[in-house]
């Protein structure tokens, strides 16, 4: 019996082996995708940029960076925490000597990454792509050096491939339905942890650090409270405390009420995303 549950454990070892070693193989294979984009872009062009935009799929679709003037750039990225932002900035901004601005989001929800990639299973894909196309591992989890999910791997099966400053259009209509999104705030302190580093590196690279929470449909904005607007605002005064921050909040916005300019209930399509960078070129003085 012994020699039998020996010779199992052994055969078990060995097929763990098997699937590691092929999954590291799969790890080195060429694959182009929008991280991939971006961080080729960084690494030819981060001198040159003068306002950079950061974040997550609010800014990535919801602003048209074309709008905002010469040298800007959108590294903003679907699905990405701010825990991603504090390490791509740490790595880029002492090779950007001509950066002006900093745009970064404030979604109403924080998007902490503790709940953010776990409560929802099918975003472990975010994790591998930082961890194989960025080379920022998360230590908290093993399955990003997995790649059981490596054929979506090309856009996390999303089909809105970035232009070449790193915007992606949204052309749909929101037509009034229930938002993709729950409107639980969560994760807002390490939202606010990695938000006073990313401002002390502005600090230090004479950079301008601006936050902004970005126009809402008329679907979310019924349901945030007057505390959840009140946790935005404690976190913008905690980091400013300490550092140079400005905050920008155009969640409910008049100019912004229309539910024609949303793809759906937090993202604007490319008409409101080029409403929206015309009136945060004026509003910023870019």
């Amino acid at each position: 019996m012994k020699q039998f549950i020996q010779s199992v454990l052994a055969t078990l070892l060995f097929i763990c082996i098997i699937f590691i070693a092929n999954g590291l193989v799969l790890n080195q294979f060429p694959l182009e995708n929008a991280y991939t984009e971006k961080r080729c872009f960084m690494e030819q062009n981060a001198s040159a940029i003068k306002t950079l935009v950061a974040g997550h799929s609010q800014l990535e679709w919801g602003l048209n960076i074309h709008e905002l003037g010469d040298s800007a750039y959108c590294l903003a990225m679907s699905g990405r925490v701010i825990h991603y932002d504090e390490r791509l900035l740490a790595r880029y901004l002492p090779t950007m000597p001509n950066l002006r601005t900093l745009i970064l989001p404030m979604h109403y929800t924080f998007l902490g990454f503790n709940n953010f990639y776990t409560k929802f299973d099918n975003r472990k894909n975010y994790v591998y792509h930082y961890w194989r196309d960025w080379d920022i591992p998360y230590c908290r989890y093993f399955y990003h050096y997995i790649p059981y999910h490596y054929s979506d791997l090309a856009n996390d099966g999303i089909d809105r491939p970035a232009d070449s400053l790193g915007y992606g259009q949204l052309i749909g209509v929101f037509e009034g339905a229930d938002t993709w999104y729950g409107y639980e705030q969560m994760g807002q302190e390490e939202f606010c942890t990695s938000l006073t580093q990313i401002a002390r590196l502005c600090s230090e690279h004479n950079v301008r650090l601006v936050v902004i929470t970005t126009p809402c449909a008329n679907a979310f904005c019924n349901m945030i409270t007057t505390q959840g607007m009140a946790n935005l605002y404690q976190v913008i005064d905690t980091v400013k405390a300490q550092y140079p921050i400005e905050y920008f909040n155009y969640i409910a916005d008049s100019q912004f009420r229309a539910d024609s300019i949303y793809a759906d209930g937090t993202h604007l399509n490319h008409t409101g995303a080029t409403l929206f960078g015309k009136r945060l070129k004026n509003d910023l003085g870019l």
